[in-house]
């Protein structure tokens, strides 16, 4: 696995035009259409998170946005994982369990015992990195749900 040349920074306002780029297209590979209103409501705005309760990163590949990852806090030392994406040009590479360990680094410096996420079962790629690296599946959610898994790692 090569990571020369990726950088995973914090994300800025300019970074939003890429990752919509990346995770509408990733969103409709898998047959989904974007829900720039609802569900991907986060993607409109990425890099201009001002409330402290979330903070966004993302992967750049010589330069150019190439995946992105979000951790917000919850409650009881809990954190929740979100936008979690990498360009469907780019995938294979590592760059998403690159971002997945530095999110998991920065939760348990910031003292969280636990993160959470509700995925797609149909990310299958993304579930086989949740689970290499020790992720436990949870209770399913029902099957009209969009996001219809779950998934926890105790840190």
């Amino acid at each position: 696995m090569d990571l020369q040349g990726v950088v995973i920074r914090q994300a800025v306002p300019g970074d939003s035009l890429e990752v919509r780029r990346f995770v509408f297209e990733v969103t409709r590979f898998y047959g989904f259409e974007p829900d720039p209103e609802g569900l991907d409501a986060d993607v409109m705005h990425y890099g201009e998170s001002t409330d402290g309760s979330t903070q966004q990163w993302v992967a750049e590949l010589n330069g150019a946005v190439v995946g992105s990852i979000a951790l917000t806090s919850g409650e009881e030392c809990v954190a929740y994982l979100a936008t979690f994406f990498v360009d469907l040009r780019c995938q294979g590479r590592g760059i998403g369990r690159a971002l997945l360990e530095h999110v998991i680094k920065t939760a348990k410096l910031k003292g969280y015992r636990r993160i959470d996420l509700e995925t797609r079962h149909i990310y299958r790629r993304a579930i086989h990195l949740y689970e290499s690296l020790g992720w436990i599946r949870g209770t399913d959610l029902p099957a009209e749900d969009v996001m219809d898994r779950r998934y926890s790692l105790n840190l």
